[in-house]
């Protein structure tokens, strides 16, 4: 649960900062605004790319590693002092966090049957909905505590050393070898083009078991 409010919290924790943002680097609020849609366009793509990474090459692995990027790009983000750089910031933060909300997901599916991943899932759910009402009155809390918009940022990056620590030492790979698909790049692109070529697909072709 707290890898998939990482992502969440990237989304709507800072929002309350953002007229301290605008001031801060010298920016318009508009341009301030703006972190939030390229967030929300990034976070969308990645989305689609990451499933097949991890149907390929194990659900911790890709895991880890998203959330590796989230953490530095927290830190890049706690240290901007431009505009453009809090934007490609942001753009790396998106790439990272979305991990989370899709790899989250296909663990439960492999470990659980059908029953208990959808209790599992309405657990998760119910936890990204007060994750996302917690998120900005814990930012609004941070920067009037500090006066300092960052202050949210190093906050994420602490938060989401939990989740990696857990991870890394105990959580088990849940993707069983002989039903990761094969052909790596190549074999993703595939995938997809054949998703294309039937638009009433129900499930992506590496989603079927």
């Amino acid at each position: 649960m707290t890898v998939t409010a990482a992502g969440i919290f990237a989304t709507n924790m800072y929002v309350p900062s953002l007229p301290a943002i605008a001031r801060d680097l010298n920016t318009t609020e508009q341009l301030a605004q703006f972190t939030i849609t390229v967030f929300l366009v990034v976070f969308a793509v990645f989305q689609l790319v990451y499933g097949p990474l991890a149907d390929r090459y194990g659900r911790k692995r890709v895991m880890l590693a998203g959330l590796a990027i989230f953490m530095v790009a927290n830190i890049v983000t706690s240290t901007a002092q431009s505009i453009e750089w809090l934007l490609v910031a942001r753009v790396l933060q998106a790439i990272g966090a979305c991990a989370g909300m899709v790899i989250t997901r296909a663990m439960v599916r492999d470990a659980y049957d059908r029953g208990e991943s959808a209790r599992i899932m309405a657990i998760l759910g119910m936890g990204s909905g007060i994750s996302s009402s917690v998120a900005p009155l814990l930012g609004g809390a941070l920067q009037g505590w500090t006066g300092d918009w960052r202050t949210s940022f190093v906050f994420m990056t602490l938060f989401t050393l939990v989740p990696m620590v857990v991870l890394a030492v105990s959580v088990r790979e849940t993707l069983r070898k002989s039903e990761a698909p094969r052909g790596g790049i190549g074999g993703m692109a595939h995938d997809y083009l054949a998703l294309l070529r039937q638009p009433n697909t129900c499930c992506t072709p590496w989603a079927r078991r």
